[in-house]
């Protein structure tokens, strides 16, 4: 076990290239809902079945001057 100040790392539990590959998917999204910056929903939810990517696309393409984050609901 490696020591960094007071964070202790444990070479068992890093997660291996490979691994990480697999997760370069993401997560399916079915609901998408947009915001700006003062955390304001931007209108309603969008049906959207696919990754939380492209619900971040789609929040980009209806609302690109105030859209400002995202959440995705599975």
């Amino acid at each position: 076990m490696k020591k960094i100040g007071k964070i202790s790392i444990n070479p068992e539990k890093v997660i291996k290239n490979e691994e990480l590959v697999k997760l370069t998917g993401g997560y399916e999204c079915e609901y998408c809902y947009c915001y700006d910056e003062e955390d304001i929903l931007l209108g309603p939810p969008i049906l959207l079945t696919g990754s939380a990517e492209g619900c971040w696309d789609a929040c980009l393409d209806l609302y690109p001057s105030t859209f400002y984050g995202h959440r995705c609901d599975i």
